[in-house]
């Protein structure tokens, strides 16, 4: 019960059928402290031939996909926006794509034109066929895959694999994205985009372990702090983001160029994150037993389904939400006739099979 002696909803700890693994968002543990973020070391694999370009924040560079379509950055960075982690002597420094505060980003603000990103590829069918290909996409999907995507600001200098357009296909190069660029975010939490340059971008490959820099450097580079991000194994009902305005924590909705900004939930929170069409498991307690209660939908607005409450006062019901539910913010309200308990659900747009 409440502290007002009303019934409570207790929301599905699933993510949606899709999204089985789902973990429990806790951010009293955050990895991060004094603005820098905590990273794991590892050893770079045997060198292969090859070249490491390095690629400024503020420029776009030669051979792109697309003119830039990169957000203006905030008028003013705080101190605790950019992240050096600790340097690594004995290989590349690593971090897993869901560690709170890898990232960061403007509140309620995109980094990056998803818009414009798609009209400048589908204007050019050669471009946009070699971009879909790099990302193992149908043309025709490009606008459904780009609306799944999440756009966020690097606070590290980070290594990847870039493509380029070139003579009519991609090209791929190893380059290091300055902390500070903004990526648009597959839902593994990996940068899958340059918003800069229209790039698809893939997880680096190896070179040799004295690897040649390419560039211009800027003054806070440093072989021994770039870091390789792990994409996420499971995908993640949040992530954990640093405001580069002000350096606040906030929490974003990953899954969707759809900007869902919150405050850090309390430790243990759960949230429900659904695609159109899934089902997911409405819950509550506190009810008194055998209520029948009623599960609405606020937009469209539709019922969703009854449930009745058990002789513990427990509710629970399987429901689909709607097909047609446009990605955002929802809410979903258990009901009897004196009493209504709302839940909040996040719709993230469907993705696109790839491969």
């Amino acid at each position: 019960m409440s502290a007002t002696g009303t019934p409570s909803a207790a929301p599905s700890r699933r993510r949606g059928d899709r999204f089985p693994r789902a973990l429990r968002l806790v951010f009293a543990a955050l990895l991060f402290a004094g603005g820098l973020v905590v990273f794991f070391v590892g050893h770079g694999h045997k060198a292969s031939a090859g070249e490491i370009f390095l690629s400024a924040a503020d420029s776009p560079g030669s051979n792109t996909f697309t003119p830039s379509v990169a957000a203006a950055p905030p008028s003013s960075i705080a101190a605790t926006a950019l992240a050096t982690p600790t340097p690594s002597n004995s290989g590349l420094v690593r971090a897993n794509a869901d560690a709170p505060g890898l990232y960061g980003g403007v509140r309620s603000a995109s980094s990056c034109k998803a818009d414009a990103l798609v009209a400048s590829l589908v204007a050019n069918p050669a471009r946009s066929s070699a971009w879909a290909g790099v990302l193992g996409l149908n043309v025709s999907d490009i606008r459904a895959f780009v609306a799944t995507l999440t756009p966020v600001l690097l606070r590290v200098d980070t290594r990847v694999t870039d493509f380029g357009f070139a003579d009519g296909r991609a090209v791929a190069r190893q380059v290091v994205l300055q902390g500070g660029d903004a990526v648009l975010l597959d839902r593994t939490d990996f940068p899958r985009v340059r918003c800069s340059s229209g790039d698809p971008l893939a997880p680096p490959e190896s070179v040799p372990s004295s690897p040649r820099y390419e560039g211009p450097r800027w003054p806070t580079f440093s072989p021994t702090t770039i870091v390789v991000i792990t994409p996420a194994a499971s995908p993640t009902p949040a992530i954990t983001l640093i405001d580069f305005g002000n350096g606040a924590t906030f929490a974003r909705i990953p899954g969707s160029v759809v900007i869902i900004d919150i405050n850090p939930p309390p430790a243990g929170t759960i949230l429900l994150v659904v695609e159109p069409g899934q089902e997911v498991t409405l819950a509550g307690a506190n009810w008194p037993p055998g209520t029948l209660v009623t599960i609405g939908f606020d937009n469209p607005a539709v019922t969703l389904g009854t449930a009745t409450a058990d002789g513990a006062g427990n509710v629970s019901a399987r429901v689909v939400i709607p097909a047609d539910a446009a990605p955002g913010v929802h809410q979903a309200t258990i009901s009897s006739p004196d009493t209504q308990v709302p839940q909040t659900v996040y719709v993230i747009p469907p993705a696109p099979r790839r491969g």
